[in-house]
């Protein structure tokens, strides 16, 4: 309380996540409203049980009943909640203007911290005054304990505008429950509900007429101002279609589960709750028909007292909509639904004074010049209202007959035309309707397309939030459509340095496309559409071929880099690795002696370096590659000899200095020792072995017969690899050719021998 006093309203998320899960209401959440498909918007029409139905798509979360109630006592105790939704509502108000002490706030935030505070008013609200008990027939104070409650520590109107600080829209927000409830109350059980104050007396009318500009009431009347801030949606409408739909699924639901042969625990407490569900929502939709048949036949009789003149101007459009729709479209999605519906049925009772084509006119101008100046929830409402109206107008446009019957003949049809100096008021003809649209449509598409091209964040995630509402109904001409496709390749661009943005705007970008290939621009000409269809793919078929080459280009470079790697670089490889590990040294002896004798025998691999060799320079170079193979095979042999030779002689300085020691410790012990030239001398043996075993040798691996032991870190294999075709049952006499795995001073390390 203290820091909402002080207008820090960062904290309200716990108090949103308060009434979402131990309040139970997480249906009252529309937040974000451009996320909401037209069921659910429909859905929150409807009745409590509606709604948490359709905002959950029927999976409603379990709640309890005990912290339910527990919630709501600590709220309702002492007028805690009331306080909470005033200091909000000033909080929100305060966001704008109050920087935190000096700090700048980025406009994202600032956004984002007003809307939070709208979302959150709003549950509050609905949780404080929404009871099951109030839909039913009757209406006593019991069923009407919630709204007793609420109205008993809420000030009055007056005292919201005059003491708190609120605006009027604010205002009527909080007192809409009260005021509904108060006019169904008979005139003794006002005062015993706290509901007196809320009567629309004339200390209530005086208020707000002060608050409006005094220009605005000789345009329209109180009657009709009380009127459009005292209902809502659920007043005048009511959402059969979802109702319907809503029985059949919980329905079909039910059958499923009457046919399984042992349901769960679960399944039959589903099964009850479902029943009840199904029964609740036929009886709230024959509750609502009635109070919205009820509530219509109420505004038909007072339609001619809505207007202060019976007489057709712009100006009289222009203040409803600025002082009544604007501001409560705002507000919620609810309000947005509201604000579009209210006005199309003044139109379908033909309320005097009133003109759709001058509403939807300034509707036009109105919200156009607004969209540079509204937060992104704020944005999705407006998108919302503007595509409940496109969606009555578009099928006035371009469906036969649809505009002559619903609109032609009636007071909205009327419009005030200026010809110099002379002002006639006629209606409009279809023809002249059609250039009226295609005014709306360039209107809203140059609003949009500035606020795409801004250097301000903001604008365009406005932008993006109105045309993907909006995208099933506008545009609905290639012209625009085209101008809106071409804006949006620089958000799409992977360059961007705003990772949602470009998101939304492909999101978008493949919404438009898919609208317009379903046939959405219904103003595009057949053979236009059919020229641009053949031409997007012959497109396709060109990047596919595209796509085919740069496979095939990527898998002659792989030849390429193959080719390469497994003939020139395997010798150097092998090398570093301590010599060929298949017995290619011994084959290129072969080779080479093959080679003094006439013979040449092809390497493995030229086939592939001579491939490659045509590649690069047209021509075949396999005998040049052979011969360089060659030479740098004679070079390698010659350096291995020379490697060799070291090695031998180091392996002889090694072991005449083994002899020495042994000599040295056998003159002591008058023993036989070994011969400097080879000869054996008696005793000594087993001294000599030790001595070799001591000195961390073992001789013994070095014998020509055994080869070398295998090292399991190299996973060097015992037997030749498959082809090797060496006779090794052949001459024994003939002297073994050494490989580089016979000598361990070749292998990676220093050599134990060589200083």
């Amino acid at each position: 309380m203290e820091r909402l006093k002080d207008g820090n309203v960062m904290e309200l998320g716990m108090l949103r996540t308060l009434l979402k899960v131990a309040g139970g209401y997480s249906f009252a959440d529309y937040s974000p409203a451009a996320s909401l498909n037209e069921n659910q918007l429909d859905g929150r029409s409807g009745s409590l049980t509606l709604k948490r139905e359709t905002m959950s798509f029927g999976i409603v979360e379990k709640t309890n009943p005990l912290a339910i109630d527990h919630v709501r006592s600590v709220l309702q105790a002492d007028g805690l909640g009331v306080s909470l939704l005033i200091l909000i509502a000033q909080a929100r108000d305060r966001i704008i203007f109050d920087s935190g002490k000096g700090a700048f706030k980025e406009v994202k935030l600032v956004g984002n911290l007003y809307d939070t505070c709208q979302v959150v008013m709003a549950i509050l609200l609905e949780f404080l005054t929404n009871d099951e008990k109030t839909n039913s027939d009757e209406v006593d104070g019991e069923q009407l304990d919630q709204i007793s409650l609420y109205s008993k520590f809420l000030p009055s109107f007056q005292d919201l505008q005059r003491k708190h600080g609120l605006d009027m829209g604010t205002a009527w927000h909080l007192c809409r429950p009260c005021v509904k409830a108060a006019l169904q109350m008979k005139p003794e059980d006002l005062e015993r509900l706290n509901l007196s104050r809320f009567e629309l007396s004339e200390d209530v009318r005086q208020s707000y007429s002060d608050a409006l500009p005094e220009p605005v009431w000789n345009l329209l009347s109180p009657k009709l101002f009380e009127f459009f801030c005292m209902t809502s949606l659920s007043d005048i409408y009511c959402p059969v279609g979802v109702f319907d739909s809503e029985i059949n699924r919980i329905d079909k639901e039910i059958e499923r589960i009457n046919g399984l042969k042992t349901p769960s625990r679960d399944e039959s407490r589903e099964l009850e709750r479902l029943k009840s569900v199904s029964k609740q929502l036929s009886k709230d939709m024959k509750m609502q028909n009635d109070h919205v048949e009820t509530t219509l036949k109420e505004l038909n009789e007072d339609k001619t007292e809505f207007f202060a003149s019976e007489e057709i101007s712009k100006e009289a459009a222009r203040a409803f909509l600025m002082h009544c729709t604007f501001p409560r479209t705002t507000q919620s999605p609810d309000d947005a639904m509201y604000s579009a519906t209210i006005a199309f049925r003044l139109h379908k009772i033909w309320t005097p004074g009133f003109s759709i084509m001058h509403y939807l006119d300034e509707l036009n101008s109105i919200v156009s010049g607004a969209l540079f100046g509204v937060t992104e929830a704020e944005a999705a409402n407006l998108a919302i209202l503007l595509w409940q109206t496109l969606k009555i107008v578009n099928t006035w446009r371009h469906e036969d007959g649809i505009y002559d019957k619903e609109v032609l003949g009636k007071p909205g049809s009327y419009m005030e035309i200026s010809d110099g100096e002379e002002t006639s008021t006629d209606p409009v003809s279809h023809k002249d309707f059609i250039e009226l649209y295609n005014k709306w449509q360039y209107s809203l598409a140059d609003a949009l397309i500035g606020c795409l091209k801004s250097s301000e964040y903001i604008h365009i995630r406005t932008g993006l939030v109105v045309l993907s509402r909006l995208v099933n109904v506008f545009p609905t001409g290639p012209s625009v459509g085209n101008k809106i496709l071409k804006v949006l390749e620089p958000l799409q661009d992977e360059s961007s340095s705003r990772p949602d943005i470009r998101a939304s705007a492909n999101a978008y970008g493949m919404m438009l496309v898919k609208a317009r290939d379903e046939g959405k621009w219904v103003e595009e000409d057949e053979s236009a559409a059919k020229a641009r269809a053949q031409k997007e793919k012959e497109a396709a078929e060109e990047r596919k071929k595209k796509i085919e080459q740069s496979f095939k280009e990527l898998e002659r470079d792989n030849e390429k880099i193959t080719a390469q790697i497994g003939t020139d670089d395997r010798r150097d490889r092998d090398r570093s690795r301590g010599g060929p590990r298949d017995g290619s040294f011994n084959q290129d002896r072969r080779t080479d002696s093959s080679r003094q004798g006439g013979e040449r025998e092809p390497p493995s691999g030229s086939r592939n370096t001579s491939d490659y060799s045509r590649m690069e320079n047209g021509r075949d170079r396999r005998g040049d590659d052979r011969d360089r193979r060659d030479s740098d095979r004679d070079q390698d042999r010659r350096g291995d000899d020379r490697d060799r030779r070291g090695d031998d002689r180091d392996r002889r300085t090694g072991k005449d200095r083994d002899r020495d020691v042994d000599m040295k410790d056998d003159r002591g012990r008058g023993g036989r020792h070994d011969d400097r030239r080879g000869g054996t001398r008696d005793g000594g043996g087993d001294q000599n072995q030790r001595g070799a075993r001591d000195d961390g040798r073992d001789d013994g691996r070095w014998r020509r017969g055994d080869g070398p032991a295998r090292n399991p870190k190299r996973g060097r294999p015992l037997t030749p690899p498959p082809g090797d075709d060496r006779d090794r049952d052949g001459d024994r006499s003939a002297k073994r050719p050494r490989n580089d795995d016979y000598y361990p001073s070749r292998r990676s390390g220093p050599s134990r021998g060589r200083r």
